[in-house]
């Protein structure tokens, strides 16, 4: 396991959200594994495009104010992960069929759904202008991890709450943190 094949599972998981869980069920890497040599590295390359801002003048090269929003934007997706893996481990449990979390699941879908709000960031500071399609693209996050309901073995009638869970720990914590640092920064 590398960033490369971390890459491409991402990118299934966004073209085909349905093929990309299954592959990963077959891939059967352990959780920590993607974490330190697909999500940490990509949330290295993250962090260098910050330093592309200044580039397209967008903003002043400050060295303090684009450490201080790469940190902020590391600090979302990491608090993100955690917050998630835990969320989502003390709650499917009520959703799932079996009435039993799968460790392994649970933690395919933190960090990958970690991976697509991470590709979501680096979209957002390599482009030249302020979109706000851009900010709309977490929804389309959401729809990412909707269908890894049946990976996750997620009841039909659980399926809502399931979302809203998953929302609320995978992407809220993202966008708030977000938000604040932005506050802070300025």
């Amino acid at each position: 396991m590398n960033l490369l094949i971390f890459f491409k599972n991402i990118i299934q998981i966004v073209l085909s959200p349905v093929n990309g869980w299954k592959d990963i069920e077959k891939e059967d890497i352990p959780v920590e594994t993607s974490i330190q040599r697909g999500l940490y590295p990509l949330m290295a390359v993250m962090l260098l495009t910050v330093f592309i801002r200044p580039l397209y003048g967008i903003m002043d090269f400050n060295l303090i104010t684009l450490l201080q929003i790469a940190l902020g934007q590391f600090i979302a997706l990491f608090a993100s992960l955690y917050i998630s893996k835990s969320v989502m481990e003390h709650f499917l449990p009520t959703y799932n069929s079996s009435g039993e979390n799968d460790p392994i699941a649970v933690g395919n879908v933190a960090t990958y759904g970690t991976g697509v709000m991470t590709l979501i960031q680096i979209i957002e500071n390599i482009l030249p202008v302020e979109l706000t399609v851009i900010q709309l693209l977490p929804a389309f996050a959401a729809v990412c991890i909707w269908k890894s309901g049946k990976y996750l073995d997620i009841e039909r009638e659980g399926e809502i709450q399931f979302m809203l869970i998953a929302i609320a720990a995978l992407i809220l914590p993202v966008i708030i943190i977000n938000f604040f640092m932005h506050f802070l920064i300025e």
